[in-house]
């Protein structure tokens, strides 16, 4: 049977930043033992996989993307530039090739003559680079999340299995269900603010394809921050969501903990976990965001690079049906946040440093919420 995979497009959901029509409860100090006790445990957060794991894969999938995305595919491997050499990185064959999004076969025209000219671009990081720009699929008013198109613009990159227990915490290694844990990337033709609204847009999460919601809310008393030990902030919420499955399965949901939060080199992370319910063996996952910028520093786009598993107890789930719900965590939320971005003669700068806050609501009571009720 299909999952109801929408319940999953809250698995990697972040810290409020700015959103037009929704304004939100005001995140609230809390101290760090606070945070990390009672809102967002850092021993759930989603390991990265072993060597022994990740095989033949790379170990961290960030900095597989952050070296594509700086290498300079005019240049030879193991050869150096020459004083006229002029220098093409990922960013410059993306603005190149963008305007082609809606035409697939065009695009895919354009990508096998720039792969022949361009020595330091490989055919399978070509095929990847075609998955990620053909997303004009996405945007047909019937796309669905159980579309698995060519053109939808979410490249799925093989999974891996969390099997080793070495140096891990007990609540991993004790954890019981499925092991394993998706990964996926999209480019998203607008701004952090732009993405972080579309996700935290309750009321919008009902108009989406195929949705089974009946509550989607966060928690006002949920929204906190705190500073680290180093002086880094991080933000917590909480998305609560009840949603049904077909026949025979009931309803289910849970509290998805999130906290947004800056790596060390400046890239913003966002990360997800529910904790051991009736309803799920596990859920947890991370959404990294890269700036792509052209060889002479303008921003082109984010690529959104996604690690994403769970085990819904007691239904069955397939391999498709965990990518169905990567297509509708990233597919949804890149939709909504390329709607919502006006390009800006000064764009915020969008590694080293968290989002801006929306204008928050004075109101500590609620939400926003939203159920079919309403």
């Amino acid at each position: 049977m299909m999952l109801c995979s929408t319940f999953l497009l809250l698995a990697l959901q972040g810290a409020a930043d700015r959103d037009a029509s929704v304004a939100l409860p005001a995140y609230q100090p809390v101290s760090w033992a606070e945070f990390c006790r009672d809102h967002f445990d850092p021993d759930w957060a989603l390991p990265l996989p072993t060597e022994k794991e990740a095989g033949k894969l790379p170990v961290d999938l960030v900095a597989w993307f952050q070296e594509f995305a700086t290498r300079d595919f005019n240049l030879a491997p193991g050869t150096e530039a020459g004083p006229e050499h002029r220098p093409i990185l990922l960013g410059d064959l993306i603005a190149e090739l963008a305007p082609y999004r809606e035409d697939t076969k065009r695009l895919l025209e354009e990508l096998d003559r720039r792969e022949q000219e361009l020595p330091g671009l490989s055919k399978s990081e070509r095929r990847n680079l075609g998955e990620l720009l053909c997303d004009g699929g996405l945007f047909h008013k019937k796309w669905t999340p159980a579309d698995n198109r060519r053109d939808d613009g979410i490249l799925h990159l093989p999974s891996w299995e969390m099997k080793d227990k070495t140096g891990r915490s007990t609540l991993w290694t004790e954890r019981s269900g499925d092991d394993t844990v998706l990964r996926a990337a999209t480019l998203v033709f607008a701004d952090l603010e732009s993405w972080f609204a579309a996700e935290n847009d309750c009321p919008s999460y009902f108009d989406q394809p195929d949705n089974r919601f009946e509550k989607v809310e966060i928690p006002a008393q949920s929204r906190v921050f705190a500073k680290s030990p180093e002086g880094d902030e991080y933000r917590a919420q909480i998305f609560r969501v009840v949603s049904d499955l077909p026949f025979p399965f009931g309803t289910y949901g849970g509290d998805n903990r999130v906290r947004l939060s800056l790596r060390p080199d400046g890239l913003v992370m966002n990360e997800v976990y529910m904790a051991k319910n009736k309803d799920f063996h596990w859920l947890a996952g991370r959404d990294v965001f890269l700036p792509i910028r052209t060889q002479d520093g303008r921003f082109v786009c984010l690529l959104v690079i996604q690690e994403f598993g769970f085990d819904l107890d007691g239904v069955p789930e397939s391999d498709g049906n965990r990518k169905e719900a990567v297509r509708a965590a990233l597919g949804n939320k890149k939709r909504g946040a390329e709607m919502r971005f006006r390009p800006q003669a000064e764009l915020a700068p969008q590694r080293g440093r968290l989002p801006r806050r929306a204008v928050e609501a004075e109101s500590s009571a609620a939400a926003p919420a939203s159920s079919r009720d309403r």
